[in-house]
């Protein structure tokens, strides 16, 4: 099965309408049942906090289909014809009925790997929008394990102190299958601040972007790196023109 969310062998997973305010994927090496039984119970727990009259019967949780609609509230739950993708779909509307947010959540085998996803839409026009990722992602990233391109997906920062260290997250910058974004902080000499809380950064981007924290000393390197490599993009596309 492709990694892409737009692929139509997942129910209800033809990510492509408008009003999309978040997306994720996560791919896990860790390929069991159990692991991915665990990432469902994720979902309900989630859902259970937030939405406890949406859940279904006890008895119903291991079903792969089911379905409760409330006002201005709708839950859907299904699985792939194969059985190899569970999607749940959740919809509500907000108090005054301005803005419908729809999370849809797939739990996926991939038949070598496991793989979880997650989108937001809402349907404020752009610009009207605040979101922050579901809690779901967040719980995710906690309890499971994720990699990507060969880093491991944390709600922490990745902190890079040596040759080594910088090498590795330079290795990953050029990696054709890394897919998620890195962040990369600097601090200044003698001091620690790097503009933002770099703990809370990773924590509120976490499984949607890699934060990468640099000493002076890898800033200066790193900087080497990018202009080098910039240079090499250019020489490149100079000669495509040519």
């Amino acid at each position: 099965m492709s990694l892409s969310l737009q692929n139509p062998e997942w129910p209800g997973a033809a990510f492509a309408e408008p009003g999309i305010v978040l997306r994720a994927a996560l791919k896990s090496p860790t390929h069991t049942d159990e692991n991915r039984r665990l990432a469902k119970d994720i979902v309900w727990s989630w859902v259970g906090a937030k939405w406890p009259r949406l859940m279904p019967p006890r008895s119903q949780l291991e079903s792969g289909q089911f379905q409760c609609v409330l006002p201005g509230r709708r839950l859907s739950v299904s699985t792939s014809r194969d059985g190899t993708a569970w999607t749940l779909e959740l919809s509500y509307s907000e108090r005054d009925g301005a803005c419908t947010w729809t999370t849809r959540t797939v739990v996926a085998d991939l038949g070598d790997a496991d793989m979880v996803a997650v989108q937001t839409s809402c349907s404020l026009p752009e610009g009207q929008r605040r979101i922050a990722p579901p809690r779901v992602l967040g719980r995710w990233v906690e309890r499971l394990q994720f990699d990507d391109a060969g880093i491991a997906v944390l709600g922490e920062p990745h902190f890079v102190q040596d040759d080594h260290q910088l090498a590795l997250l330079c290795e990953h910058l050029l990696a054709s299958d890394r897919r998620l974004p890195v962040i990369v902080l600097g601090n200044k000499p003698n001091s620690r601040y790097y503009g933002v809380d770099p703990r809370g950064l990773a924590e509120a981007v976490g499984g949607l972007a890699h934060v990468a924290c640099l000493t002076p000393e890898a800033v200066a390197a790193f900087r080497r790196f990018v202009c080098r490599r910039v240079c090499e993009l250019s020489v490149q596309a100079t000669r495509v023109a040519i």
